[in-house]
């Protein structure tokens, strides 16, 4: 796990009072320890055998709240643009599609002073950052009752900071160049205004059998991007100042795009002990929230053989890696495939305009290797005389015959032309 767990401890006594929060809006909750980190929401549920709250000799067991963790610098992340509304003896919080108030069911989330706690049976349970008070050997932290509030200190104080687009924002940070432009993916669960120098795409079409080599058509969205739609982002910087998105609620967000062939990712929540994740049956059905990495039946925004951006399978450079799994990482988006397009889309899906998507998918026959006088490609003279037989998109020869019966699934190239085995 990155940084540390937020997690709970009890008090006795509490005076209900406004803290920061003052109108519904997107904020970030900063702790007030010496580390300064905010919250930011990891999962979407708690432990459900913590949900029942015991009280021994005066003191309560805390309520889990593995949803939530602590990040050092929140500014490319969704986690931390929180939608607060309510009131101080009802806050909900709401990001990357979940909320306090379903998570926590019976018990309300409320606000004391600068503190955020939870009444469980006349005992108040606090929200703590203990990060630096209490770190096991694997980097996670959590602190389990039987521990009176007084003794953290500043650590179970927050603020609530209104992200304003000024002082406090909300940026991305691409990480892929090409040319002078770079490029990122990004799926949030709050829609957002798009500035000068920010461009959103969405993959509007595909063609595999059509064109020389795959290829999706790339549609630009104006202006704002609905909530929970998985974009392609494309930057004139690299630098968060100048990539700053404003989040938008209510009337303000636009509405859900259809036709959108992209998916999304909110979370990628694992809990690592001693370096491996715990393997008792019981961990892993309650904490691990991640999407398996599929190399058969996913791609992911990259570059192909020809420094093109594209759709291509990911390498662990794009992954959560852990010593069981591969993981699609939170809040990114993705291609889905069919199982037996892997082969054909190997090599990546090129990414394109309109016009150029109409371009390539206009050509139904492949280019053969050569014409009279070393020509190539398609207006090549000897282009409908290419070799008899069948051959695979790379060009290695399967059979001289024409019959596809027993070949694996895949697009092959018979007699100069695209055929899907089925």
């Amino acid at each position: 796990m990155k940084k540390a767990l937020l997690t709970t401890i009890i008090a006795f006594m509490a005076i209900p009072m406004l803290a920061q929060f003052s109108e519904p809006g997107f904020y970030r909750i900063q702790n007030k320890g010496a580390a300064k980190r905010y919250v930011s929401i990891v999962n979407n549920r708690v432990e459900s055998r913590a949900k029942e709250v015991e009280i021994t000799a005066g003191f309560a067991q805390e309520i889990s709240v593995w949803s939530l963790q602590t990040v050092k610098d929140p500014i490319a992340d969704p986690g931390t643009v929180i939608y607060i509304s309510g009131s101080s003896s009802d806050l909900v919080l709401e990001a990357k599609g979940m909320n306090t108030k379903s998570l926590l069911g019976q018990y309300k989330l409320q606000t004391s002073g600068n503190s955020l706690f939870s009444e469980a049976k006349g005992t108040m349970v606090y929200l703590v950052d203990s990060y630096e008070m209490e770190t096991t050997d694997n980097g996670v932290t959590r602190i389990i009752g039987n521990k009176v509030a007084g003794e953290y200190g500043q650590y179970k104080g927050w603020e609530f900071i209104k992200i304003d687009n000024k002082e406090e924002y909300f940026a991305t940070i691409p990480e892929l160049k090409i040319g002078d432009k770079y490029y990122t993916t990004m799926y949030t669960s709050f829609a957002y205004e798009l500035p000068d120098g920010i461009k959103a795409y969405y993959v509007d079409d595909h063609e595999y059998v059509k064109a020389v080599s795959p290829v999706a058509e790339l549609k630009e969205i104006i202006d704002y991007v609905p909530a929970a739609t998985p974009v392609i982002l494309e930057c004139s910087s690299d630098k968060a100042e100048d990539n700053i998105l404003k989040p938008l609620a209510g009337s303000d967000a636009p509405s859900a795009i259809a036709d959108n062939e992209l998916s999304g990712i909110y979370f990628c929540g694992y809990l690592m002990f001693g370096g491996k994740e715990r393997t008792q049956e019981w961990y892993t059905n309650e904490w691990k929230n991640v999407t398996n990495y599929d190399e058969e039946t996913m791609r992911v925004l990259g570059t192909d053989a020809n420094g093109n951006l594209a759709l291509i399978p990911a390498t662990d450079k794009e992954l959560e890696v852990t010593n069981v799994g591969k993981y699609l990482p939170a809040n990114k988006a993705y291609f889905k495939i069919n199982a037996n397009e892997a082969d054909a889309t190997k090599n990546g899906i090129k990414l394109l305009s309109k016009a150029d998507f109409d371009t390539a998918t206009s050509i139904k026959d492949i280019p053969n290797e050569g014409g009279e006088g070393g020509e190539t490609g398609i207006n090549s003279p000897t282009r409908n005389s290419a070799k008899s037989g069948i051959m695979t998109l790379a060009g290695t020869r399967v059979r001289s015959g024409n019959s596809t019966e027993g070949l694996p699934k895949g697009i092959y190239i018979v007699n100069g032309k695209k055929v899907i085995v089925r």
